[in-house]
């Protein structure tokens, strides 16, 4: 059976009601929110601080993720983050996120298509992410997608009593 995938540009406070409850889902929450401090437990912000920020926010765009007109994950896209390991012009820092049930499906696959093929008409040569070192399904995914690994930064985040590298991996746009 068929599943109807769509994109849709995030919107009002109920997008973010979603996110807030995606990020805070015990059981993935770590392969979204990094723990910079090495205290156990990682707070998302809430619904209406990430609406907030994200009304003043004039170079992020984000997307809800729907199968079947239910919300099931989202994609970002940063223009000039700060963080980028390679400063290279065009580059999209972007983030992603599913609910549980629908990891290692064909949603997962066909909405990326979809948000890459955006982010080529929005005129990015180059995609650069970050993926922590225990996420080796994120990992797979990636390298599934044409990405590279390229850098590795130490000690970036603290999970499961210990400190985890952060891997960075890149990919080259070019229009279909």
């Amino acid at each position: 059976m068929s599943v109807n995938v769509e994109l849709r540009p995030i919107g009002g406070l109920e997008d973010f009601e979603f996110l807030h409850g995606l990020e805070s889902e015990p059981t993935i929450m770590h392969l979204y929110l990094p723990n910079f401090d090495g205290k156990e437990k990682v707070t998302p912000a809430s619904a209406e601080e990430a609406f907030e920020l994200y009304q003043t926010t004039k170079y992020k765009k984000a997307y809800i993720v729907w199968a079947d007109n239910k919300p099931v994950g989202n994609y970002s896209v940063i223009d000039n983050f700060p963080h980028l390991v390679k400063d290279e012009p065009k580059t999209a820092w972007i983030a992603l996120g599913f609910i549980s049930a629908v990891h290692g499906t064909n949603i997962v696959r066909d909405s990326y298509a979809m948000f890459e093929q955006r982010l080529i008409e929005d005129g990015y040569k180059r995609i650069e992410l970050g993926v922590f070192e225990f996420n080796t399904r994120a990992q797979r995914f990636y390298e599934k997608n044409g990405y590279t690994k390229f850098a590795e930064i130490s000690d970036f985040t603290y999970w499961d009593g210990k400190w985890w590298k952060d891997f960075r991996y890149e990919k080259l746009l070019e229009e279909a």
